[in-house]
């Protein structure tokens, strides 16, 4: 996206996670599995960056080569540290983990991300005593008001996980993310283990949170609707790459790539009289491993023509939004139904 020098806080140019493939008693590598394949978006301040996708698609090795957790093997990631530009990739040691202040996680499962060995107060307040932030009365004075925060009550800080339920534990989770003030939150998946109800409760604590903290999120889900309520802009990803990128509202009412279209129309319709035509994807989802000619997408999509089996299309701008990006040949040629472009 074009972007000003410093007009974003987190910028991702082409980052690539490839994962060998080894065949042979010598383990020889006979090629790659290519998760993250020239991934690129920019994230503002106080701007949430929904990414969604069918599962397998890349969407967590995305968010966990951001963290570092996943070593790319080429492309950018850079982090506005108040004016300064950081590059992540530079980082080790302890720099990485001074930068990593600014960048926290929330989990999908909160049933498996808190130690079961440790209480309220251990897991919320581990972050500050590793990086020697805060102890005794002090810590506890911060680990009560980020309970506060989420909606917990502090008199449980010396109860352990088993005595909280899921929505709880993810506030917990939460909370524990919050506990060294970062600009930035990947959220992997954090409604997909909970009931529909929790769902709505997490999401609105985290826009609350957000308005409280100045956060910035990038929020991983396959969950459209999710995704909707709480994203600025949206990225559709398939098979390690963006596929479509831009404004939320944009996207679900007038989609400009097929794939979008495909997710759009499995969405649920409040309304029993509204009918709309559901798209049925042919085939499998490519394999990462061996991805077809030109568009990945064209053996699934019902637009394809001769051009997307050889030639790849680029990511970019094909209308009048600069800052609206499709990786589609035909995109302006299309008259794609959105979630408004119902037929009764």
């Amino acid at each position: 996206m074009a972007e000003q020098a410093v007009d974003f806080l987190l910028k991702v140019d082409d980052l690539k996670t490839h994962f060998p493939i080894r065949k042979g008693f010598l383990r020889r590598v006979v090629g790659a599995v290519k998760a993250v394949d020239g991934v690129s978006f920019t994230i503002r301040k106080k701007e949430t960056l929904g990414v969604v996708g069918e599962s397998g698609c890349g969407k967590t090795t995305l968010g966990k080569t951001i963290m570092r957790g996943e070593e790319p093997i080429g492309g950018e990631i850079l982090y506005n540290n108040d004016g300064t530009i950081v590059d992540l990739l530079g980082l080790s040691g302890d720099k990485l983990r001074e930068m990593r202040k600014h960048i926290q996680m929330v989990f999908q499962d909160p049933f498996t991300s808190l130690n079961p060995r440790m209480t309220v107060r251990d897991v919320i307040g581990e972050p500050l005593l590793i990086n020697k932030m805060s102890k005794g009365k002090a810590l506890d004075s911060i680990v009560s008001q980020l309970m506060q925060d989420v909606g917990l009550d502090a008199k449980y800080l010396r109860r352990y996980p088993h005595a909280f339920s899921g929505g709880q534990r993810q506030r917990i989770g939460i909370a524990r993310a919050l506990a060294l003030n970062p600009n930035l939150v990947l959220a992997d998946e954090p409604t997909s283990a909970l009931d529909v109800s929790v769902q709505s409760q997490i999401l609105n604590l985290m826009r609350r949170l957000q308005d409280k903290y100045d956060l910035s999120y990038m929020f991983i889900s396959h969950n459209l609707s999710v995704v909707e309520h709480i994203s600025d802009k949206m990225a559709v990803m398939y098979v390690g790459s963006f596929v479509e990128c831009g404004d939320t509202q944009t996207l679900f009412s007038q989609p400009k790539h097929p794939y979008t279209e495909a997710l759009l129309s499995a969405v649920p319709q409040s309304d029993p009289e509204v009918e709309r035509e559901r798209v049925i994807l042919s085939g499998d989802v490519a394999d990462a491993g061996h991805l077809p000619t030109g568009c990945s997408f064209h053996p699934r999509c019902r637009y394809a023509q001769d051009r997307c089996k050889s030639e790849r299309p680029e990511l970019k701008a094909r209308g009048d939004d600069p800052e609206y990006l499709t990786a589609c040949h035909y995109s302006e040629e299309l008259d794609l139904q959105g979630i408004g472009g119902y037929k009764r």
